[in-house]
């Protein structure tokens, strides 16, 4: 009995053993590849939904630090406040360093280009310097100005000068997305404005309520 399962254990395995050890470890490989592509395909496309949300975060926090100086004005001269107030664009000043004079780094405008999808810091009084980009790959931008009851000021254009009088804060929404398509994402959805996408740019929205302090002093 011995010699016999001595024999049967000599002979080794068969062709068709062979082929099917081969076929279930080209299965079990498939899946194991597959597994290790997908999740490498969610952590990049995790890795740039988070980027995508700390740049607008930043974006956000700079635009907030800017217009919260929005109006100081310790001499009180009245030359500093808002001067500019649109949908897309604001300008601001500041009398940062309390001599009762609009210089030239105290007056900044924030503004949204849809053609290059930026939302860009300029100073106007400093015509030759360029234009500093806050935040690329954003489709849509959006500022409502709101009054001391944090009412909406209404308009159908900019802000007249009576308007622009009555701002006591903002609301500030920023839609951005992903500067390349994510492979294996779908995205699908519709701006505050009304226009539908679809496509697999990853994307993040996010509105800040500013109070523009210095202006209801």
């Amino acid at each position: 009995m011995t010699k016999v399962r001595t024999w049967l254990d000599s002979r080794g395995l068969s062709l068709v053993e062979i082929l099917i050890t081969i076929v279930v470890a080209g299965m079990v490989l498939t899946l194991a590849v597959n597994f290790f592509l997908t999740q490498s395909r969610v952590y990049r496309q995790q890795q740039a939904l988070s980027d995508l949300r700390l740049a607008c975060v930043v974006a956000m926090e700079r635009i907030r630090s800017y217009l919260t100086m929005a109006g100081l004005d310790p001499l009180e001269t009245g030359l500093f406040g808002v001067s500019e107030a649109t949908p897309t664009r604001i300008s601001v000043s500041m009398d940062l360093n309390g001599n009762g004079v609009v210089d030239d780094s105290e007056s900044i405008r924030i503004a949204w280009d849809p053609a290059e999808e930026k939302i860009q810091l300029f100073y106007p009084m400093l015509s030759p310097r360029p234009a500093r980009t806050l935040l690329s790959n954003v489709p849509y931008f959006q500022i409502a100005y709101l009054d001391s009851s944090l009412s909406v000021i209404p308009s159908s254009g900019p802000l007249d000068e009576e308007q622009r009088a009555r701002i006591r804060a903002v609301d500030v929404t920023i839609v951005a997305k992903t500067s390349e398509p994510l492979p294996g994402y779908t995205s699908e959805g519709t701006y505050p404005n009304g226009v539908s996408y679809k496509d697999r740019y990853g994307r993040y929205s996010m509105t800040m309520r500013i109070h523009l302090r210095n202006l209801s002093l």
